[in-house]
């Protein structure tokens, strides 16, 4: 069980205990109230510690670039809760989540010059 669940409204309303609280784990947003979820200070902090706070984060700030690019650099699957159907479609967080995922298009690349001349499979390491 979460620390957070068990403190107090007023103390989860303290950014400074927020702020160690994400630091710590930063699945932790989900338990700070929505004037935390929606700090961007705040949410930053969370995703550097795990990309998929961005679930708990407010609706505004799942469409925020900046916040989405940090969450999908941390975690590529944190794509699943980019609110803005934009920025899901945008090709440079697609092309990012790609190379979370496969490593690099350098990679898939060779791998797709292998594939072609030996007809063998080769598979590609995460960065």
């Amino acid at each position: 069980m979460n620390e957070l669940e068990q403190m107090p409204l007023v103390l989860k309303q303290d950014l400074s205990l927020g702020l160690i609280a994400v630091h710590k784990d930063g699945l932790s947003l989900q338990h700070l109230p929505s004037s935390l979820q929606a700090n961007p200070f705040l949410v930053m902090a969370a995703l550097v510690s795990n990309g998929n706070a961005l679930k708990f984060a407010s609706l505004d700030l799942q469409c925020d670039p900046v916040i989405v690019n940090t969450a999908i650099a941390k975690d590529g699957a944190a794509l699943q809760f980019v609110q803005c159907s934009k920025l899901r479609a945008h090709r440079g967080l697609v092309l990012q989540v790609r190379k979370y995922i496969y490593g690099s298009s350098t990679c898939r690349k060779r791998e797709a010059r292998i594939k072609k001349s030996k007809g063998g499979k080769v598979k590609c390491d995460k960065g």
